[in-house]
C-alpha cells in the first residue's frame, strides 16, 4: 500500500484500511468508517473547489490542519496490528473511534460554512464562464452574419449602380415619350367618358320623349272627348251631356295635377339630357385636343413644353356646347318652352 499522506488523500482507500478483516479480525472500524469516508470526500471537495484561491490564510491553515489530523487517524488505524501488538484490544479501538467521532463532529461543523461559500463561488464562476462562452459564440456568429451581410450589401450596391446607369441612359427616352404617352392616355380616357355620357343622354332623351308623347296623347284625347260631347249636345244625340256637366272643377284639378306631374317629368328629363349631352360634347372636345396634341408632339418634340401648356389650356377651358344656356333654370320647367323649342327651328 502506498504511503498515506495529504498529497494522496484523493486516492486513499479508507475502506481497505478500516475494514481489513484479515488484519484486524473482529476489531474492524465499522462504526467510524462512514465518518472517515465523508471527511475525506469533504476535504477532497476543498481541493477541487480551489479553496486556496478564495479563502483567507487563517481558514487555509485550519483546513490544512484538518487534513493532517485526518491522515494521522488513518495512519493510526493502519498501524494497528493485533497479531503483533498485544496492547491493541477492543478498549483501545473504542477510544480511537470516540476520538474520530469527536473530530468528525468538530470538523464538519467548522467546514460547513466555508464549503458552502466555495460552492457558491464556483457556481457563479461557472455561470460567468458559461455566459462568457455564450457571448463568445454570439460574437463569432454576429461577425459571420455581418461579413455575409457586407458581401450581400456590396453586391446590392453594385447592382444598384448598374441600375442607376441604365435609368440615366433611359431618362432622355422616357422624358421624350412621356408627353406622347400622357396625351394618348388622356385621349382614351376622354373617349370613354364621352361614350358614357352620350349613352346616358340618349337614355334621358328616350324617357323625355315618352313623357312628352304621353302628355300629347292626353291633350288629344281630351280634345276629342270635348268635341264629341259638344256635337252630341248640339245635335241632341245621346248621351246629350252638356260639356259643363262633364268638365267639372274636380275634373279640372285632377287633370291639372296630372299635366303638372308629366310636365315636371319632361322638364327633369330634358335637364338631365342637356347635362349629359354637354358632358359628352366636352369630353369629345378634350379627346380631339389630346389626339391633336399627340400628333403635334410626335412631329415637334423640341416644342413639347409649349405645346403641353397650350394643349392643357385648350383641353380644360370652358366651352359652349349649346346644351346648357344662361337661362336654363328658368326655361327647363316651362312646358310651353319645350313645345316651342321642339317645333320652332333653332
Amino acid at each position: 500500500m502506498e504511503e498515506i499522506k495529504v498529497e494522496n488523500l484523493k486516492t486513499l482507500e479508507i475502506k481497505q484500511i478500516a475494514l481489513d478483516k484479515d488484519k484486524l479480525g473482529g476489531l474492524t472500524f465499522d462504526k467510524v468508517y462512514p465518518l472517515l469516508d465523508k471527511l475525506i470526500k469533504v476535504l477532497v471537495d476543498f481541493d477541487d473547489l480551489n479553496y486556496k484561491e478564495f479563502l483567507t490564510i487563517e481558514e487555509i491553515k485550519r483546513i490544512e490542519g484538518y487534513k493532517n489530523s485526518l491522515i494521522g487517524f488513518v495512519n493510526r488505524i493502519k498501524d494497528f496490528d493485533p497479531a503483533k501488538d498485544t496492547s491493541f484490544n477492543k478498549e483501545a479501538k473504542d477510544r480511537l473511534e470516540t476520538e474520530i467521532e469527536n473530530f468528525y463532529n468538530d470538523t464538519t461543523k467548522s467546514l460547513r460554512e466555508p464549503l458552502t461559500y466555495l460552492r457558491q463561488e464556483t457556481t457563479l464562476k461557472s455561470q460567468d464562464a458559461k455566459n462568457l462562452e455564450e457571448q463568445k459564440k454570439a460574437t463569432i456568429q454576429a461577425e459571420k452574419v455581418f461579413k455575409d451581410l457586407s458581401v450581400e450589401l456590396q453586391e446590392k450596391m453594385n447592382q444598384l449602380k448598374t441600375k442607376i446607369n441604365q435609368l440615366k441612359t433611359q431618362k432622355s427616352e422616357v422624358e421624350k415619350g412621356h408627353g406622347d404617352l400622357g396625351a394618348t392616355r388622356f385621349g382614351l380616357y376622354f373617349e370613354k367618358q364621352a361614350k358614357i355620357y352620350s349613352e346616358k343622354a340618349h337614355g334621358w332623351l328616350k324617357t323625355r320623349n315618352w313623357f312628352f308623347g304621353f302628355l300629347l296623347g292626353i291633350i288629344i284625347v281630351n280634345f276629342i272627348g270635348y268635341f264629341y260631347l259638344f256635337i252630341t249636345y248640339k245635335l241632341g244625340i245621346k248621351p246629350n251631356l252638356s260639356p259643363s256637366e262633364f268638365f267639372t272643377i274636380p275634373y279640372a284639378v285632377a287633370k291639372l295635377v296630372l299635366l303638372s306631374t308629366i310636365s315636371y317629368g319632361v322638364g327633369f328629363c330634358s335637364k338631365q339630357y342637356n347635362v349629359n349631352s354637354h358632358l359628352s360634347s366636352t369630353n369629345k372636345h378634350r379627346q380631339n385636343v389630346a389626339d391633336t396634341l399627340n400628333s403635334f408632339l410626335s412631329a415637334n418634340p423640341d416644342r413639347k413644353s409649349e405645346m403641353l401648356k397650350n394643349g392643357t389650356e385648350a383641353m380644360f377651358k370652358h366651352i359652349s356646347t349649346g346644351y346648357i344656356g344662361k337661362n336654363e333654370s328658368k326655361e327647363q320647367g316651362n312646358i310651353m318652352y319645350e313645345v316651342i323649342n321642339k317645333v320652332l327651328p333653332q
